[in-house]
Order: C-alpha cells, then structure tokens, then sequence
C-alpha cells in the first residue's frame, strides 16, 4: 500500500496538489512498474457542479480508464452529491452503513448523513454502501482529537473511532484489493463497479436510500454479477478533447471502428460511443487541454506560466493576491500577441496589486508594441492606482 500526503496539518488540500499527487500515481505505474491497480480517495471537494468542471475528476478518470478502479467517499451532508469526486461517473462512490455494532446484516441501516441523490448530470449516486459507521482506525500522534475526544482513543492513542464516508470508502478499496489477490487480476473498474452495484445478494434499503452493500463473500460469485458498468456515461470533457483532437492514431481508430457516424467527429452522438474500447492508454498528461480548466478552481501558483492563454484568461476572475510574481517568467510572454484592447482595465483592482514583488528588471520592455491601438486615456482609471506602492527605484528606466 503506497500512501499519498496530499492536505497540510489542518488538513486543507488544495485541487492542483492532489492531481500532481495522482499524475505521479500514473507515472508510478507506467514508468516505474508499480502494479497499481486500486486507489482510495476519501476527500470532497467543496465546489458543487458538473463533473466536467473538476480538473480532479479529468485526472481520476485517466487513472480508471488505465486500469485503477477508484474508490471515492461520498460525503456526510445528507445531501445530493453534486462536488468532486463523489459525483464523477468513472469512480466507484461509497456511502455509509451502519452495523449497530452486530454481524447481523439485517439489522444495518444507512444513516441520514450519508451523502446520497442524483448529480447536476442526472447520475444516480452513490454506487454502493459500506460500514461507516464507529470504525476504528489509526489516530496521528500529532492529531489533537486524542485530547478532544478522549472516548474515543484505543491501544494507548494509537487508534481512534470515527463515522464517515471517508471510512466507508476504504473498505471497499480493500475489498478489490482482496479479490485481485486471490485471482480477478484481469477484471477491469468497470466490472467492479458493476458487481458491487448489482449482486442481488448484498443489497441495502434504508431511510429512502437503497443500493449495493460491500459482501466480499458475495461479489462475482454468480456469473449474472458479472456486467460492464458505466454503460452510455460519457468520459470529461477534457478527455473527450483528447480522443479527438490526440495525435494518437489508434485512439482514433478505435472510435471509428464502433461508431461510423459519417459525420465530422465533433458531431457524433457521444453517448453512442463504446468508450470501453478506446485505447486509452494513449491518454497522457500532456495530451490534455489544461488550459480550458475553470482556473478559479485552480492554485494558481502551481501553474505554469509559459502554458497558458493570456488572452482567454477572465481577468476578473483572478485573485491577485494570490499570485506569485516572482515567479512568472516575463521574458516569456509575447506582449505583441496581447490584444490589450479586449482587457477591460476598470475592472481590474490595481489596489490589491503588489507592485513591490514584481521584478521590472526581468521585463523585456522593447517587446512591447505601446503603439497597438490601446486607449490609455480612456481605458484605465488611474486615480485608482496606489502610485505610492509602486517602488520607482526598482524600475529600470534606461535608454
């Protein structure tokens, strides 16, 4: 078991982080020959909408289509399950049962926290159930719940109880864990998913909730639990970019091959396409369109500067404290391909600027084309400046 640090000791991560920490699992498994073939992921993200919006969800669905099923936690709001990664259809997302401390499977219940409903997309989630409910696990020496919660301590600190997704979650990752032990090394995430969701035999009903209940014993023991899940779902957006537009041949011909629309490929029905068949282990990294990612989403200090579209960027959308300017590259940017015309200057805080980080030395000043039609006058508010942070000094003014 290979285990990823992703949040900080507040336990606060940040979206960019945790898909360097999955790009790296990928590189793990295809570059370094690390068997990865199930990987547990009991975070939410705060952020309700599409699944096509997370750049999260893109980065778990490359992992799925290569062969890692992932496992997901639902989330303890009661409510619907509309944040990432929970609402993403190529994952396998858990919610909690409860075993009232028995071995009895027929007094379990679902509790009303469990996460559960149909996402923004029309997806019915969760995709199974599993016990979340006073489970005991390892407890952090540095974690202060020992002393806020000392009822809950086991063997001398070093375990806790708690209830939640996030443990339900783990326990079906470890039970497609046991069964590629003993055998199913060849049974895809979406045969899985399908027989977790789908044995007649471990089933749960509960306070309005119903669906597939973790039985180990149970799964794909009967060949009528056998199925591909995920039938007439259709991948993100960013990989659906990828299986067009990719300069890989064979992920083109897998898609003519089960859909001969006759059409332009930008017009084909989607949900036609049997994207099981797509070879997707032609999907990397660096084929993915990043820069059309919701970059309000995005910690833009990860970011590599030489990689992004100036001109798409919603100016108003950027938090300008947040930005590192050292770190960007001025050399880099191309001012003559900037159309200074489109940026709409007032809506710009030039307040929130800090103008002492920036590095005017670094700055190719004779690449910039002052003569390109902007109306300087009229364009930017001046009075808004705080010419006083400016630091003149610093500014090479030169011949």
């Amino acid at each position: 078991m290979i285990n990823f640090r992703v949040a900080d000791q507040n336990g606060m991560a940040h979206e960019s982080g945790i898909v360097e920490a999955l790009q790296y699992i990928m590189e793990l498994k295809e570059t370094h020959g690390y068997n990865i073939r199930v990987l547990n992921i009991s975070i939410n993200s705060t952020l309700e909408a599409s699944y096509n919006e997370s750049p999260l969800n893109a980065a778990l669905e490359i992992l799925w289509f290569n062969g890692i099923a992932v496992v997901a936690s639902a989330g303890n709001t009661a409510g619907t399950i509309n944040a990432a990664p929970a609402n993403d259809p190529y994952v396998i997302t858990v919610g909690a049962a409860d075993e009232h401390g028995t071995s009895d499977r027929s007094d379990d219940t679902i509790p009303t926290w469990s996460s559960h409903g149909v996402t923004l997309d029309g997806i019915a989630k969760p995709d199974v159930y599993a016990p979340g409910r006073h489970i005991i696990s390892v407890l952090s020496s540095k974690s202060p719940w020992a002393t806020e919660h000392p009822d809950r301590v086991y063997g001398d600190g070093q375990y806790f109880r708690m209830s939640g997704t996030s443990m339900a979650a783990p326990m079906v990752a470890g039970a497609i864990a046991h069964l590629i032990s003993v055998g199913h090394n060849s049974t895809t995430p979406d045969e899985f998913k399908y027989m977790l969701m789908n044995d007649p035999q471990a089933q749960i009903s509960s306070n309005g909730q119903s669906g597939g209940y973790l039985d180990v014993s149970e799964i794909g023991d009967e060949s009528s639990d056998w199925g591909y899940a995920n039938q007439g779902n259709i991948p993100h957006l960013l990989l659906r970019q990828t299986a067009y537009f990719a300069s890989s041949t064979a992920a083109l011909i897998a898609y003519y091959a089960n859909y001969m629309c006759g059409v332009p490929v930008e017009q084909c029905d989607m949900s036609s396409v049997n994207w099981n068949s797509v070879d997707w282990n032609s999907v990397d990294w660096n084929s993915v369109d990043w820069n059309s990612v919701n970059w309000n989403s995005v910690n833009w200090n990860s970011v590599n500067w030489n990689s992004v579209d100036w001109n798409s960027v919603n100016w108003n959308s950027v938090n300008w404290n947040s930005v590192n300017w050292n770190s960007v590259n001025w050399n880099s940017v191309d001012w003559n391909s900037v159309n200074w015309n489109s940026v709409n200057w007032n809506s710009v805080d030039w307040n929130s600027v800090n103008w002492n980080s920036v590095n005017w030395n670094s700055v190719n000043w004779n690449s910039v084309n002052w003569n390109s039609n902007a109306s300087w006058d009229t364009a930017v508010n001046w009075n808004s400046v705080n010419w006083n942070s400016v630091n003149w000094n610093s500014t090479y003014w030169g011949d």
